[in-house]
């Protein structure tokens, strides 16, 4: 009989702890959490933007063939193609580049599209090589912009010859 007045007695901790459970559980434990507030989704500060992050404004450029330049393809370290197979990309830039770990890195554009080979050599010149192959033959036009930051594109443009 001892077994009977035990069950009973568990069955009535057993109903207390479940109705405790209900009554505390407010949110479902695989429920979404309430979203976190984030400092990189508030985006920057509405203050005075700096000098050095305005557009970058091409002050001269010029394409060569990179066989001329060994000096200039040390730069770049070990390149998957010969130097007769690529041209050499140097643009200099009006004002200084500014603070590279804090900023977008620049790249140069011919005729629109990013060269991702792009070297900043000092604060106000760039270099980067690419395969003859892949620079149409005539003039090219030549910018500049911060990669992932289309905002600060230079507005003006150098229409240069392709040896």
């Amino acid at each position: 009989m001892w077994t009977t007045s035990s069950f009973r007695a568990d069955a009535l901790v057993v109903g207390m702890a479940l109705t405790a459970a209900c009554t505390t559980a407010a949110v479902a434990p695989e429920a979404p959490r309430a979203p976190v507030r984030s400092v990189m989704a508030e985006g920057k500060p509405a203050g005075p933007r700096s000098p050095l992050e305005g557009p970058l404004e091409v002050g001269a450029a010029s394409i060569r063939p990179a066989a001329a330049e060994p000096a200039l393809l040390q730069r770049f370290g070990q390149l998957p193609y010969r130097s007769e197979d690529l041209l050499v990309v140097d643009v200099q830039i009006q004002r200084p580049l500014g603070d590279l770990a804090r900023s977008a890195l620049p790249v140069i554009l011919l005729n629109e599209r990013p060269i991702l080979s792009t070297i900043v050599v000092d604060q106000t010149r760039l270099l980067a090589v690419v395969r003859v192959t892949e620079v149409p033959r005539g003039e090219v036009v030549v910018a500049v912009t911060r990669l992932g930051d289309s905002t600060v594109r230079s507005r003006n443009r150098f229409v240069v010859q392709v040896p």
